[in-house]
């Protein structure tokens, strides 16, 4: 393919002579191109920022510089910036690691005419590479379009197998299930939206597998809230099999209630107390009349109103008004609203409220009347008496208004008896709280006038005194009691109200359904004081105040169930806050272990195979160790964050009584020494309960949990202080004890204490309020270890007042026993062949030199596919491998497809799997079968050679192979 686009090529090359030979020929075949030549690591970076080269030729090998180190360099700047080596020479093995390494090419000097068949195959392949990049955008674009579209359809969307399995379900669906769209996937639809054991009897989907045509149903759903009109598609593949359906269920809640409505509306209007009825606009001709309209006007209910006009049931000063007034102001404005009336056939006249409104046609054409018209005979016969009632509905409007601005029983009560006092009045007056438990009245609220009186009688406030000894016992069944002579009642009660000259009193229900508050009494100076409204308007402010109280005790339970809900909540989300990120620092930890493999393994290799190191080279050795062994600690630490316990992991019995000054001895320089220093005292204090009973645990992790409080507890008190260690078995307040049966250790400190925010957020990963002091991981390592004991954590603290740390451990019986106790040596019992196959090459040679230190021949494989190829070459050979070491996360053939292949071939050779994910699968139970031993990454030399033993053993000894007599090692791709 020729080019005429311009290129800009840098050449790095410390031979001028051969920098411009390649340029004669890549010119001679036609590449119009810009060069420029470097020779030191500075110029090449200069010129990477300045000349912006568009490729790079570069020799292998020179004084200054190398081309491996360019590579390295132009890729960081750019990762399609394509790279080709010049060399004299290089053998295959360099030349492949040059390749994996990223360059485009490579071309031996000697074979110099080849280069310009490299530039164009590299410069085409990064065309190709950019355009593939921009195309896997694109998709990517589109899939994220169609995931949103999917979820933001307002319809509910589910997709069913043939087994009616859901596929999956889009948002809409699964908040109307109260549920995550996963939770959904993988269980029937008929189970999770219909809760039944099969598929219901209109079930769509089940018509569709059977006819493979689209089916719509109605149906309600109480689990998803409503009526919805379903659409069942069939889903097919690409020979138009029916592999399921497609469900869209759209909403219909609201049409059918406008349905019911309508249904329930026509019920309504021919039920109706009143004249419902529609007539011609043109000629006045009536079409319809209600049920309670015919009755009116004295019609039949099954009269035909054929030949009835509008003046026929119209006395003539109503028709008058009608033709002059209603129907011109209805025509003009829409409706009129005002008193007129009908005539009835016996003669008489029906005063009524009117509602008449004009109907017109979608062209503007006036069409028909009709009236809603309410009897107002008994309104008319009743203005005289709500005229007198007047004054007593603002006073009920005022006892209203008072008790809707309080929310609290007492001040509603004081309130209606103040108003009841001044405005009705009343000379006393009381709300008597009722206790249906004991049978007893207590005085409850009243006015200020009504509190003299009270305290002559002897029952102030709060006096209890049985419900029998008063006049109010039908109360207690929703009836009202009027006493008009209280003198002819002999109880306790009514005769001290006689004493001081209160003749009759009225007491009223406070009661809504069957829930009874009490009784309003009201008591009057005068024999028969109270007439019937007076009663009816105490039966009228009883219902209010039943109502209030209602209310207010219905919010202060509310109020109490959203408190419990919201701490409920808030403690449901800080777990799940705390278990996602542990979760993602597991993840994160496979990536770094991988890297820290060689780093940590060579330095091992180096430090024990190295005879003639000086003491520099070992002190440097040593600290790329302990620092990638620091690196790896961080890591373990971060996956420690809430992970369940390895079946692996044996729980002993652990005395606590004994292990807590252990801690305080350890932990000695931390509050002792070093505050001592800077003139600050800090008592520890163990309280150790006796014949306390052991926990079965892991003691290493409970030692680091209870080191790691004491720190804490000292760092909380920068001016001293003391803290306090207390064991027991239980807790000294239950309240707090989640555990029955617990074994509990409590931390104390007399420290800063925290804020509610501050404690909220103090179990997170990676929170810390010491600045760069802290590293947060201290506090939910701590609740991770009792996650994993099966017990609890808990941490009270307030502003100013101390912390306290409670470890609560479950009690246990029995002993856990050790699968590996028993096994003495870590040294297998014969030199091993073994098999490493790894697709990380650094990390396949790493392990070859590990197992070559001690004794043993390694052989190692690039990939799965290479390395099942030579473990079946070595047994054709008779010369079997003892060992297979695999990784497990690999290209086209992973760890658990090249154990499956090697059990294969010889069922008796021992695998072990070699992986940054070790504890995870332990932990998740993930461990494949055929796999009999886990590695983790980073590999260290006794983990290996412990692994090695046990599988060795585990096999039987054989016949020891001397090392000379091996095969020698060689790396197979």
């Amino acid at each position: 393919m020729e080019t005429n686009i311009p290129l800009r090529i840098l050449f790095v090359e410390d031979v001028p002579a051969d920098a411009e030979l390649a340029e004669r020929i890549l010119r001679q075949d036609g590449l119009v191109f810009t060069s420029t030549r470097v020779e030191t690591k500075e110029e090449f970076l200069r010129a990477l920022e300045e000349f912006r080269p568009d490729l790079i030729i570069s020799d292998y090998a020179m004084p200054h510089f190398d081309g491996m180190a360019a590579l390295e360099l132009a890729l960081e700047r750019d990762a399609y910036l394509p790279f080709i080596l010049l060399t004299g020479s290089m053998n295959e093995e360099t030349a492949v690691a040059c390749m994996k390494a990223g360059a485009a090419d490579y071309v031996i000097k000697e074979h110099m005419q080849r280069l310009s068949f490299a530039v164009r195959d590299a410069l085409e392949r990064k065309k190709a590479q950019l355009a593939q990049a921009e195309a896997e955008g694109q998709i990517l674009r589109a899939k994220e379009e169609w995931e949103r579209t999917f979820d933001t359809v307002p319809d509910l969307i589910c997709i069913l197998d043939a087994q009616h399995t859901i596929l999956r379900i889009n948002l809409r669906m699964a908040e109307k299930l109260g549920i995550s769209p996963s939770e959904a996937v993988g269980k029937t639809c008929y189970e999770c939206v219909h809760g039944l054991q099969s598929p219901p009897n209109f079930c769509p989907h089940a018509q569709l597998l059977k006819d493979k045509q689209e089916h719509t149903a109605e149906f309600h759903e109480s689990r998803l809230g409503g009526d919805f009109l379903l659409t069942c598609t069939p889903w097919r593949d690409r020979d138009g099999q029916v592999l399921g359906s497609v469900h869209v269920a759209h909403d219909i809640t609201e049409r059918k209630r406008d349905e019911a409505a309508r249904g329930h509306l026509a019920a309504i209007v021919e039920g109706a107390p009143a004249f419902v009825g529609y007539a011609d606009a043109k000629d006045g001709q009536i079409l319809y009349i209600n049920r309670g309209g015919r009755a009116m006007i004295g019609i039949g209910a099954d009269e035909d109103l054929g030949g009835i006009k509008i003046p026929d049931v119209h006395p003539e000063w109503a028709n008058r008004l009608i033709r002059e007034v209603i129907l011109p102001t209805a025509s003009r404005e829409g409706s009129w609203l005002g008193e007129c009336a009908f005539l009835n056939r016996d003669g008489r006249e029906i005063p009524v409220l009117m509602v008449l409104q004009a109907h017109r046609s979608p062209g503007g054409d006036l069409e028909t009347f009709s009236t809603v018209s309410y009897d107002i005979t008994a309104q008319k016969q009743a203005e005289e008496v709500l005229q007198q009632q007047f004054q007593r509905i603002n006073l009920l409007n005022q006892i209203a208004h008072g008790v809707a601005q309080r929310h609290d029983l007492h001040n509603i009560l004081r309130v209606v008896m103040e108003c009841l006092e001044e405005h009705l009045p009343i000379e006393f007056g009381s709300v008597l709280q009722y206790d249906a438990a004991l049978g007893n009245f207590t005085v409850g609220a009243r006015g200020s006038k009504s509190g003299p009186v009270a305290a002559e009688l002897g029952i102030p406030e709060g006096a209890v005194f049985p419900a029998a000894h008063t006049a109010f016992l039908p109360c207690l069944q929703g009836e009202a009691v009027y006493v008009p002579d209280l003198a002819e009642d002999t109880e306790v009660v009514p005769q001290k109200l006689v004493g001081r000259g209160l003749r009759s009193s009225v007491g009223v229900p406070l009661q809504v359904g069957d829930e009874m508050f009490g009784v309003l009494a009201a008591v009057r100076a005068e024999v028969d004081g109270f007439d019937l409204e007076d009663r009816r308007f105490l039966e009228q402010v009883a219902e209010h105040v039943s109502l209030a109280l209602q209310q207010t005790q219905l919010q202060e339970r509310l109020q109490t169930a959203y408190d419990e809900l919201r701490q409920t909540q808030e403690a449901v989300m800080q777990q799940e806050r705390l278990r996602a990120l542990g979760q993602m620092a597991s993840g994160v930890a496979h990536d770094i272990n991988n890297a820290l493999s060689p780093v940590i393994g060579y330095a091992q290799l180096l430090q024990m195979t190295e005879k003639n190191l000086s003491a520099e080279g070992k002190q440097r050795l040593s600290a790329i160790e302990m620092a990638g062994n620091d690196i790896s600690h961080i890591v373990g630490r971060m996956r420690e964050l809430y992970r369940q316990r390895d079946a692996n992991e044996q729980l002993v019995p652990v005395d606590l009584n004994v292990l807590i000054p252990q801690v305080v001895d350890l932990t000695s320089p931390r509050w002792k020494d070093m505050p001592q220093e800077r003139g600050v005292v800090v008592d520890v204090v163990t309280d150790l309960a006796k014949d306390l009973p052991e926990v079965h645990g892991i003691e290493s992790e409970i030692r680091e949990t209870l080191t790691n409080l004491v720190i804490n507890a000292v760092d909380a008190m920068p001016e001293g202080g003391t803290i306090t260690i207390r064991t027991m078995l239980g807790s000294p307040d239950e309240s707090v004890l989640r555990i029955p049966q617990s074994t509990m250790v409590e931390v104390t400190d007399t420290g800063v204490g925290m804020d509610e925010k501050t404690l909220n957020r103090c179990l997170e990963p990676f929170f810390s309020t010491k600045g760069e002091r802290g590293t947060g991981l201290g506090m939910g390592m701590a609740y991770g270890v009792m996650q994993r004991h099966e017990g609890d954590l808990q941490v009270e603290s307030s502003k100013g007042q101390g912390t306290t740390v409670r470890l609560l451990f479950p009690q246990r019986g029995g002993t856990e026993t050790d699968p590996n106790a028993g096994l003495e040596t870590d040294v297998p019992p014969h030199a091993l062949r073994v098999l490493c196959i790894d697709d990380d090459l650094a990390v396949g040679l790493l392990l070859r030199e590990m197992l070559e230190a001690d004794g043993h021949t390694a052989e190692v494989c690039d990939g799965g596919q290479a390395g099942c190829e030579a473990f079946a070459s070595a047994q054709q050979l008779g010369e079997p491998f003892d060992v297979v070491i695999s990784d497990v996360g690999m290209p086209q053939m992973d760890g658990r497809q090249v154990a499956r292949n090697i059990k294969e071939q010889s069922s008796t050779t021992p695998v072990i799997l070699l992986t940054g994910w070790g504890a995870r699968m332990r932990t998740d139970g993930d461990i494949p079968s055929g796999v009999d031993e886990v590695l983790g990454k980073p590999p260290r030399m006794s983990d290996l050679r412990r692994a090695l033993c046990r599988v060795a053993c585990a096999a039987g000894a054989a016949t020891p192979t001397p090392p000379a007599q091996m095969s020698e090692s060689r790396v197979l791709s």
